[in-house]
């Protein structure tokens, strides 16, 4: 009888399974009440699990599949209602980490790739210190090098979440310390090269949320820290190139949106230095628009941006405001507007740009100044300037290369300024100075309508001052 072949054959079988499963370790220690841990890695090279529980409720569990090489899991908890559980399935090199230190804590780290061959994906939790009903968790799915972080640190109430679905070069990282009631929330999808980032740092009822979806090459940045009750929103979607920042330190009650479709624009939200109750919305579709909002030092202020189509610029600056209210709305092409309503009490300023290359600029201070711009067609450049209190302007500019400018300065009490024109080649000037008598009323209006117009009203001193220039 010849028995060599089988033998020959179980051995073989033996050795190849043995050079399959080569390399795995296993760890576990546990010591306190209520422990339980599961390890389990299957059919993988070079695995490596190490679990180890000191307290209070521990469980922890790691799954290992399908990997040909480098797994790596580490759970380290200590104290209080501990669970932590790492799953990391058919996949090649990912590592994944959990550090738990005291109270309510909960981490979970899941890394997927249903035998895409993950190609490298990291996630690490650490919640320690004085933290507090903490939770965190992080799920990378379909990777190409995704790399997630959370950081919670001295706080109360925490929550952050992390999920990057089929990824390519993404990155995000949350980092909340000694906050209370914080949350944050960061999710990257179908995207190519994306960031996002999330600071929390000695606030209270603060919320941050980055949604970056279809997105390649995009930035996102909130960071809220020494404030109370702020609330940003970052939103990317369906673009590339994007970039978006939100800064709301030390200010209480501030929220913040930022939604951006298309690719190339950028946006920065800044909410600093006790600025309270303050709302800022910058909306961006199309092709490399800019827009820019400050509201520091500021109280009840709110602005709005809006841009659509192509290489529109846009800056609202509320430093030092109070109640006051801007809003930009610009469709088309190359626009530029700046409103400046630094130091200044209830301001309410709208520019609303239409077609292509038209320019807008409006600087108030003093209070309860109003000054409205509406251009269209192409071409447009208007100025406002009121220095002084309860002067409104309103200028309304269509065709073309039309040139408006109106200054109202000092003590212009209800200055009230009008230029409405339509036709090529029409420019208008209006200055009002100093108080007018009988209900301090300066007035000036300016209409002009069709071709090669210029109209200018000069009114300063005293005298109830009235002027209009009609032009047709």
């Amino acid at each position: 009888m010849n028995i060599i072949k089988p033998i020959a054959a179980a051995v073989t079988l033996a050795l190849a399974s043995g050079a399959y499963a080569a390399g795995n370790t296993a760890t576990t220690s546990q010591t306190g009440s209520g422990n339980t841990a599961t390890t389990t890695q299957s059919n993988t090279d070079f695995n490596d699990a190490t679990v180890s529980q000191v307290g209070d409720n521990n469980s922890a569990d790691v799954l290992q599949t399908n990997s040909s090489d480098t797994q790596t899991a580490s759970v380290d908890t200590t104290g209080n209602d501990n669970s932590a559980v790492i799953n990391q399935n058919s996949s090649a090199s990912v590592e994944g980490s959990v550090v738990q230190v005291g109270n309510a804590n909960s981490a979970s780290i899941d890394q997927d790739d249903a035998e895409g061959n993950l190609a490298s994906s990291s996630a690490s939790i650490n919640q320690v210190g004085g933290s507090f009903g903490s939770d965190a968790s992080v799920t990378q799915t379909g990777t190409l090098d995704a790399d997630a972080t959370i950081t919670q640190d001295g706080g109360a109430f925490n929550t952050a979440t992390v999920n990057q679905n089929l990824d390519a070069f993404v990155d995000a990282t949350i980092t909340q310390t000694d906050s209370i009631g914080s949350d944050a929330t960061i999710n990257q999808g179908l995207a190519a090269v994306a960031d996002a980032s999330i600071t929390q740092t000695a606030t209270a009822g603060s919320s941050a949320t980055i949604n970056q979806l279809v997105d390649s090459f995009s930035t996102a940045t909130v960071t809220q820290s020494f404030g109370a009750g702020n609330v940003a929103t970052v939103d990317q979607v369906a673009g590339g190139g994007l970039t978006a920042t939100v800064d709301q330190s030390l200010s209480s009650f501030a929220t913040a949106d930022v939604d951006q479709t298309g690719f190339g624009h950028t946006a920065s939200v800044s909410q600093t230095n006790i600025s309270f109750a303050s709302d800022a919305t910058v909306d961006q579709s199309g092709l490399g628009n800019t827009a820019t909002v400050t509201q520091n030092f500021s109280g009840l202020s709110s602005a709005m941006i809006t841009q659509t189509d192509s290489g529109n610029m846009a800056d609202i600056d509320q430093q030092g405001s109070w109640e006051s209210s801007a809003s930009v709305d610009q469709s088309g092409d190359d626009h530029i507007a700046n409103v400046d309503q630094g130091l200044g009490d209830r301001n309410d300023a709208t520019v609303t740009q239409t077609g292509n290359g038209n320019e807008a600029e409006v600087d108030q201070s003093g209070s309860d100044n109003v000054a409205m711009v509406d251009q269209s067609a192409s071409g447009n450049y208007a100025q406002a300037h009121s220095h002084g209190g309860n002067g409104v302007i309103d200028i309304d500019q269509t065709d073309v290369d039309n040139y408006a400018e109106v200054e109202q300065t000092a003590s212009a009490e209800y200055g009230i300024a009008t230029i409405d024109q339509s036709g090529p080649d029409n420019w208008a000037y209006i200055e009002q100075s100093g108080i007018g008598a009988s209900g301090n009323e300066n007035v000036a209006t300016i209409l002009q309508s069709s071709t090669m117009d210029t109209a200018s009203i000069f009114q300063a001193g005293g005298g109830g001052n009235n002027a209009l220039i009609n032009q047709n």
